[in-house]
Parts: structure tokens; sequence; C-alpha cells
């Protein structure tokens, strides 16, 4: 079992191997990562209507799963290993590996529209921030455009921006990107957007957005700029004791 598992790249193991998932070590991972995982078949999801527990036989669970590949696409899943064969297309097979002493065949498939991990948004929806619309437009969409942003003030962009992104540093603490951009733009980081990180624009603060429900976003002006995005514990620490703070009246001492 522990061969076959590691053949197949499941998220603890991929941690071990050095391989980014959405899917955390010991199911550390928020709701909203879970409940897209779900669709697309993590056995790991701990929350969400689970694509893996679904009734029906293997081949009729990949064949929904290659109806939901703008979700892959969206959080920029290139590759997918199984040990059931998948249709082609929309994926198409790059290798096939047997494992463990009984010869299991493990195929490897590339999905060749998952959007890269940084990118400039050529089309943009807004909506107010909420996880259930959020959702709801991402599990249902059939294509990547437009990208669904979530704000309360929204941030002035501009009609369908092009432009490019080059990543320069990444870790898993701290990012850089390089950006250009023809217009006041969104640019999508295809990593969860979770407590912890800050972003700054040429070394100014700047507001992280969520995007497509899960992942970052940070919103640049015309021209050319750098981006950087840092994640530091004690950022966690400090929004927890807030939360804290606004749940439970403190006892007074001063009587």
């Amino acid at each position: 079992a522990h061969q076959l598992k590691r053949a197949l790249i499941t998220p603890n193991l991929g941690m071990l191997d050095g391989i980014a998932t959405w899917d955390g070590y010991d199911n550390l991972m928020s709701r909203r990562v879970s409940r897209l995982l779900a669709l697309i078949g993590s056995d790991r999801a701990t929350i969400g209507d689970s694509l893996a527990n679904a009734t029906g036989t293997l081949q009729e669970k990949a064949g929904v799963l290659a109806q939901r590949q703008p979700i892959l696409d969206r959080l920029g899943i290139r590759y997918l290993t199984s040990a059931v064969p998948l249709p082609e297309p929309p994926f198409t097979r790059r290798l096939t590996h047997t494992t463990t002493d009984l010869g299991i065949p493990v195929y490897v498939y590339e999905n060749p529209s998952a959007q890269p991990f940084a990118y400039v948004a050529g089309a943009v929806q807004t909506i107010p921030p909420g996880e259930t619309a959020a959702y709801g437009l991402v599990a249902q969409a059939s294509s990547t455009t437009p990208d669904v942003l979530e704000c309360a003030l929204c941030p002035p962009l501009g009609q369908h921006p092009r432009g490019s992104v080059r990543v320069t540093l990444r870790q898993p603490q701290d990012l850089a990107l390089e950006v250009s951009a023809d217009a006041p733009a969104l640019v999508v980081v295809l990593q969860s957007a979770l407590p912890g990180w800050t972003a700054a624009v040429d070394g100014t603060p700047t507001p992280i957005y969520t995007v497509n429900s899960v992942a970052q976003g940070v919103v640049v002006p015309t021209g050319e700029h750098t981006i950087t995005l840092r994640y530091r514990y004690a950022t966690v620490i400090s929004a927890a004791l807030q939360q804290l703070q606004h749940r439970f009246v403190l006892p007074r001492t001063d009587r």
C-alpha cells in the first residue's frame, strides 16, 4: 500500500518528496480548498461533495473528472497520477509505470490547459466576499474565464488587460514576481489565500484578495512592477487573537 501511495504521489508523500500540492499534510487545508478538491477526487478532503466517495464505477468517476477539467485548470493542476485510465482527450497520457510486487499500473497524464502558477487575469468578475457564491461560480464554470474576484471595495481594473508574469523567487514563505501590464490588472497567484500572507507592490503594502474561491490576487497599476509575497506565522497568531477579542468579553481587573 505504501509503495502504491508513493507512486500515486498522494498529498502527504508529495510533501515528503518536495512536490507542491493544494492538499496539505495531515489534512491541513482550508474549507474552501477542501470543497474544490473533493469535486476532483481527493480522498483527503475533509468536507465537500466527494467524487472519490460517490457511487458509480471508477470509469464513470473518471468521466466526471474530465467534465470538471475547468476546476483542475483554475487550480493549475497540470499533471495527474492515476491507477485508473483517464479520458483522452481532455488529458494526455505521458507515462505508464508498474508499481508494487503485484505490478499495478500507474498512469501519468498531462492536463494541457492548466493555468500557470501566476498570470494576469484578462477578464474579471467581482462579487462580495463570501464562500458560497465563489464556490458556486467556480464549481459550475465551463471555462477558466472570467476569474472571480471577491472584494468589498473593488479596485479599478482595466478592460481586458494584457501582461506577463515572471516568477523570480519561489520559496515556501517568500515569493517574488516581475509583472508587466498594459492597464491596471489583477495578478492571480495559485497558492491558498490563507491568513499569514502579506503582499507589496514595489515595496508598498497592498491587499491580497481571494480569487476563484481559493487563490491569491494582487492588483498592479499599468507598467512594470515587482510583487513580493511573504508568509509569517506571527501574522496568523495576531489574527487569531483579534478574533478571540471579538468573540469573548474579558473580565475587568480594575474592580
